[in-house]
């Protein structure tokens, strides 16, 4: 059974900021802005100086839940729901996406150590994103 922890009841405002870093080879950025009720973010991959992916992503709260809603492109939302959150780290899962099926975030001052994880042909695959605070 997943642990949420009762004190995180409002967003996860230490996302708040610039990160960026190197994921594949590639640079990586994504960008946050927190209030007391949410936070929206934007992602951009790029290959060399062209932005090769975007998504746009949101956490909010939504019928007693926590939910990271993410849109990649001009696709519908896919939702996940939070399953643990401490005082560093959110983790949200939907196990019916196909991948990723978990996402997660921990923030330590200006690292944010995020992965992506779902199934793979034979076992588990997961992506990590290691990210620093620009601004």
């Amino acid at each position: 059974m997943a642990q949420v922890m009762a004190q995180q009841d409002a967003p996860p405002l230490a996302l708040q900021g610039t990160w960026e870093g190197t994921v594949n080879g590639n640079r990586y950025v994504e960008q946050w802005t927190c209030t007391n009720d949410a936070c929206d973010g934007s992602a951009s991959a790029y290959r060399g100086d062209t932005v090769h992916q975007t998504e746009i992503m949101r956490i909010m709260e939504f019928a007693g839940h926590w939910h990271l809603l993410v849109w990649m492109g001009n696709g519908p939302a896919v939702a996940f729901t939070r399953t643990f959150a401490n005082d560093t780290t959110w983790t949200f899962e939907n196990r019916e996406h196909d991948f990723p099926q978990r996402i997660s975030y921990t923030v330590s001052g200006d690292a944010l150590d995020a992965y992506i994880a779902g199934p793979g042909e034979t076992e588990e695959m997961i992506f990590d994103f290691n990210l620093k605070r620009v601004e």
